[in-house]
């Protein structure tokens, strides 16, 4: 089980940022989860954010739940982290799109190298955004 903090003053037009991701294990009987999610408020607020709200979030995980991904309160789930200003909500899918696929990666560096996402590159030339690069240890 896992929780999903997020800031409602940080609002995109479809939902609210994730500031922060908390995980529960159940089998730790000195964590109590609803303490987890109230503690986690207070925090907040202590530290001026008083627009914070948890969500539980019991769905496997599917690397959802990040800092920077959205929480959409019209179907209750979270999106994908949205990478820059040019990525579109795709309510079909409840997640954020690029402007364009990524690419495969060439054959002979599926090992080593993977493509990340260049949100500079794309605002100044919308024919790049997806950056080839060599994978780090």
């Amino acid at each position: 089980m896992s929780f999903a903090v997020w800031d409602t003053s940080k609002y995109d037009g479809h939902g609210f940022e994730v500031v922060n991701t908390l995980g529960y294990l159940p089998q730790d009987p000195d964590r109590n989860p609803a303490l987890l999610a109230s503690d986690t408020i207070a925090h907040f607020a202590q530290c001026g954010i008083n627009t914070a709200n948890v969500m539980e979030y019991t769905e496997p995980y599917d690397g959802s739940i990040a800092i920077g991904s959205y929480y959409i309160p019209s179907v209750k789930k979270l999106t994908n982290p949205k990478l820059g200003a040019s990525w579109t909500y795709n309510p079909q899918t409840v997640q954020y799109d690029p402007p364009y696929e990524k690419p495969s990666v060439p054959a002979d560096k599926t090992n080593t190298h993977l493509y990340l996402w260049d949100e500079d590159a794309y605002q100044a030339d919308n024919a790049t955004g997806w950056t080839l690069t060599e994978k780090t240890n």
